[in-house]
């Protein structure tokens, strides 16, 4: 009895704890929702006075934007009404004038359009979007002023405001190669140079895009003459199908080792001889210089004395040039100067033909030891050229810029060509390569080993429609005439 006396009393005890606490958590319930409507109306309150504030601010600054809008205005037109009155003997310095009150003005004017912004935006965040009668009236004045300057600038600013002309230059070769280097560190910033002298009317933004990235070797005129490029180095020894007569020393080797010389002789025939200089037209392509190869040599991974130790050999040589090979016994593999290193390297041949500032670039000499100067002659490799179409459309100013910085670039070239031939083989003589020269009496037999490549190269242009044999004569009268002395002469009957 005494057990179930104490349970009730304990449940009982229990209930009203419960009954307390409930109690309790209602009276914090209701003080809580009480604490939080009075914050929610204090918040409502600061809101009110904020955007009070703001409504004010920005009402204030719209005025202050009027105000100056007003006065710009009246000041803009009291200056323009000056300068309308300006003598014709001060009408060049009123132009200048003219142009620097513009810009200012106009400056201002676009500085009063972004306040404007500015206080519209307050007057949003506080009121929502809407645009009253004062908004109107100030960006009618504001644009009004802006639109009046504007229309005056284009009469004045056109005249004095710099063209900016977009330009990509491109070469199948990269520039650790002299003619492309020196189309990318002395033509396109002597051209810039050039123009900042003459007035800086206009600006060349030049793109680089060297070692084939756009154009690949042998594709350099059909890529710049369909607009791929603007501007590059056309290699015509590999496209002789585009430019058949161009290759002509080529086929007339043992001339002379004087590139000023090839050069000249060459460019003066793309002058006289109608079908020369049309190669480049009708590629859509306006020459601007060219360059001539200093004296091709032979590299080889065996020792040369003789033209018998030719006998069985492969050697590389780069298009026509496989013609001074022939009947040598030797056996011609074709390449260029992006693959001699590797061909000689995986034995695909024993040596390769070619001319001591191409060799340096690509390590000939690392994989052909001995080089044996045999002196085939410089050779004309090709010129700059620009897409024809383009340089039409180019300012008369930049046009002529242009072709007289190209006529440089050929003489800047021969005689960095030259002097770097000269250097260039001794360093390759220090890192180890034996250098010998072939006898004269070897050089003259040698010429004479080889079939008539020149009557043969001439007449096939002439069953074409081609001057071959003007051009084939041309050369030889040219080398001849500067004082060269051929071993061989290629158009003798």
């Amino acid at each position: 009895g005494i057990s179930l006396v104490e349970d009730i009393t304990a449940r009982k005890e229990a209930e009203e704890r419960r009954r307390k606490e409930d109690l309790q958590r209602a009276e914090e319930e209701a003080e809580i929702r009480t604490m939080e409507a009075a914050l929610r109306k204090r918040e409502e309150e600061l809101r009110r006075r904020e955007a009070e504030i703001k409504l004010r601010a920005a009402e204030k600054k719209k005025e202050e934007v009027r105000s100056r809008a007003f006065e710009e205005l009246r000041r803009s037109k009291e200056e323009l009404k000056k300068k309308e009155t300006t003598t014709v003997g001060d009408a060049e310095l009123g132009s200048g004038w003219l142009c620097r009150f513009l810009r200012f003005q106009l400056g201002k004017m676009y500085t009063l359009m972004g306040q404007l912004s500015k206080a519209d935006a307050l007057l949003t965040e506080a009121f929502g979007s809407f645009v009253g009668t004062t908004d109107l009236e100030i960006r009618t004045v504001v644009l009004a002023t802006a639109a009046l300057l504007a229309t005056t600038a284009a009469w004045t600013l056109p005249a004095h405001a710099q063209q900016t002309i977009r330009l990509t230059a491109a070469a199948g070769h990269p520039p650790v190669f002299l003619w492309v280097k020196l189309v990318d560190e002395f033509f396109m910033p002597e051209v810039d140079k050039r123009l900042a002298a003459a007035g800086n009317k206009y600006k060349i933004e030049w793109t680089k895009a060297w070692g084939g990235t756009l154009i690949k070797l042998g594709a350099e005129s059909k890529g710049i003459g369909d607009g791929v490029a603007d501007l590059g180095f056309v290699s015509t020894i590999f496209e002789a199908a585009r430019f058949p007569s161009q290759n002509v020393s080529y086929y007339a080797p043992f001339g002379t080792d004087d590139i000023r010389t090839v050069t000249t002789v060459v460019n003066g025939m793309q002058d006289r001889i109608p079908a020369m200089g049309q190669a480049w037209s009708k590629n859509n392509l306006t020459y601007l210089g060219g360059a001539a190869l200093d004296a091709y040599h032979i590299w080889t991974n065996f020792p040369i004395h003789s033209v018998d130790d030719l006998k069985g050999k492969k050697i590389t040589a780069p298009g026509p040039a496989a013609n001074w090979i022939k009947d040598t016994g030797a056996v011609a593999v074709a390449g260029n100067l992006n693959t001699y290193y590797e061909d000689i390297k995986s034995g695909v041949s024993n040596g390769v033909i070619t001319f001591a500032t191409g060799a340096w670039g690509a390590k000939v000499h690392e994989v052909a030891p001995y080089i044996t100067k045999v002196n085939f002659g410089a050779q004309y490799a090709g010129g700059l050229a620009i897409n024809k179409k383009r340089f039409d459309k180019l300012p008369p100013e930049v046009q002529k810029v242009m072709r007289e910085v190209g006529t440089e670039y050929s003489e800047r070239f021969a005689a960095a060509q030259t002097a770097a031939a000269s250097g260039l083989l001794k360093k390759m003589e220090e890192a180890g390569a034996k250098i010998s020269e072939l006898p004269a009496a070897e050089r003259t037999r040698w010429a004479d080993t080889l079939p008539p490549i020149a009557k043969v190269w001439a007449a096939d242009l002439q069953a074409k429609g081609l001057p071959g044999d003007e051009v084939l004569n041309g050369f030889m009268d040219g080398l001849k005439k500067a004082g060269a002395h051929p071993a061989r002469d290629w158009a003798a009957r």
